[in-house]
């Protein structure tokens, strides 16, 4: 059998010109600051300027800002090479990103997703900055794409596979921060370029992300065989919920935390800038309900009493609702 983990949990970051609100009495003992923060890009910039000196020259890793798969493939890229990631428009690149790119002296930018996903307008916005230094990896599907990120960054095989659902939007968050190999699967069945990318990979473990209903257990086989492992060497961290689920992958393999992101959970984009940010020991995002926290989310808040929550977007219903630390 599989081993499953259900739950734990951990965050960091301030963005500096964010607004603060004042926390509640139920955050207040723990809690000293509740910060809101933009859009996703605009968060991946703030972050990356947190946490890259001027004209450090990293490899900046580019996505596509409404696309979870393809960000926590780009984002555990990132991780892994030391560089941040930054979030793009389908046909378009802030002005913020172009000037972050600037200031950070990069002169490679890796840009994550096919054209139906980044178009070539921002290919040509990238190169007007860093001229020929701009890649795309992709491939004929998101699976596909997921796979080129990996063999471009894991060239000497690793130790740990994540693998998350093809189709998800929430289960993607969170598990960049490890910096291995984020792999795309069917709830039902394993597409066959991830098959193959997990027998070239030949991981010791694999990391399901999501219950049954997500990917149920013949999958898990097929994942194990298909790496040449036992069953048991493949590990499903999931909850009852989304949120749940959330939480035991923010927790897990954490001994501290002192900021804590929260995202719509209905909404998830937003947080995904969070993705390189989650290399920090002590950050975590977690989701929130449109107008309530659900009880994992509260329970992580209580247990692991953060100094610092950052509300990505700007939503007047998802700033009350962690102002009065609604249930649902």
């Amino acid at each position: 059998d599989t081993t499953t983990i259900t739950f734990p949990a951990t965050p960091t970051p301030v963005i500096e010109t964010a607004p603060t609100v004042e926390p509640t009495p139920a955050l207040r003992p723990f809690v000293s600051q509740v910060n809101v923060v933009g859009t996703s890009s605009e968060v991946s910039v703030a972050l990356s300027r947190r946490r890259f000196e001027t004209d450090s020259g990293p490899v900046v890793y580019v996505a596509l800002a409404d696309r979870p798969v393809d960000v926590a493939a780009a984002g555990a890229a990132a991780v892994a090479r030391g560089g941040p990631l930054l979030l793009v428009g389908a046909a378009t690149v802030p002005t913020a990103t172009i000037e972050e790119i600037r200031r950070l002296g990069a002169t490679r930018v890796v840009v994550v997703g096919g054209s139906d996903a980044i178009g070539e307008e921002v290919i040509a916005a990238l190169r007007g900055v860093v001229g020929d230094g701009v890649v795309r990896l992709s491939g004929s599907d998101r699976y596909a794409t997921a796979v080129a990120v990996s063999r471009a960054t894991f060239a000497g095989g690793t130790d740990t596979v994540y693998v998350v659902s093809g189709r998800s939007t929430v289960d993607a968050l969170g598990v960049a921060r490890f910096g291995r190999p984020v792999l795309l699967t069917d709830s039902r069945e394993v597409p066959a370029v991830t098959a193959r990318e997990l027998d070239r990979l030949r991981p010791n473990r694999i990391v399901v992300v999501g219950g049954n209903s997500v990917i149920d257990a013949r999958t898990v086989e097929l994942l194990a065989r298909a790496a040449r492992i036992e069953v048991t060497a493949v590990d499903r961290w999931a909850g009852p919920d989304r949120a749940a689920t959330t939480a035991t992958v923010a927790t897990a393999d954490r001994t501290s935390l002192r900021t804590v992101i929260i995202v719509n959970g209905h909404v998830p984009a937003g947080g995904l800038a969070a993705a390189t940010l989650l290399a920090d020991p002590d950050t975590a995002v977690l989701l929130s309900g449109s107008m309530c926290l659900p009880a994992a989310t509260r329970a992580i808040l209580e247990r692991w009493r953060p100094s610092t929550v950052l509300v990505v977007g700007n939503d007047p219903r998802l700033v009350a609702t962690i102002d009065q630390y609604r249930s649902c």
